[in-house]
């Protein structure tokens, strides 16, 4: 049977290769990182190629509680004192337990799901990322790329 929802463009979507690649040769699905979102799922975190099985999230968009959406820029003492540093971490986010996806420092986006769960994870496009989640169900929303976009400088 063809899934015909994947074969559709995702709305956003970013992959990277971790700062620390060349350590993880035993462990190979935190090579890169990266985040994906369509017009239904949320999907961040590691894995070899894109975000994969087993060290990422998907989560269903009209799980994130829509005023929960928020986002910030940590140094990597923010990272290493509140999460004891990066890669899968779990700590307080949003005053709820949570889990923070930090595969470098700088800006991240936060959300808050209906059950209560947070996440944090890193982006570096937080504007697009909180725009695509705050409207969700609202209507069609724009697509991005950052890989096709050429402009993924940083910006201070």
């Amino acid at each position: 049977m063809v899934n015909f929802a994947s074969a559709l463009p995702y709305l956003y979507e970013e992959t990277w290769t971790t700062p620390w690649a060349p350590l993880v040769f035993f462990l190979p699905c935190f090579y890169k990182y990266g985040i994906r979102i369509d017009g239904e799922t949320l999907t961040f975190g590691y894995g070899c190629t894109f975000p994969g099985r087993l060290a990422a999230v998907t989560v269903p968009r009209e799980e994130i509680i829509p005023g929960s959406v928020t986002s910030g820029s940590a140094t990597w003492k923010d990272n290493m004192f509140r999460f004891g540093g990066w890669g899968v971490r779990a700590g307080r986010i949003q005053d709820s337990f949570g889990w923070a996806y930090v595969p470098s420092n700088g800006p991240f986006v936060e959300v808050k799901l209906r059950n209560g769960t947070a996440y944090r994870f890193v982006t570096r496009k937080p504007l697009e990322v909180v725009t695509l989640l705050s409207t969700a169900g609202q209507g069609d929303a724009p697509i991005w790329n950052v890989m096709d976009r050429g402009d993924d400088k940083k910006t201070k």
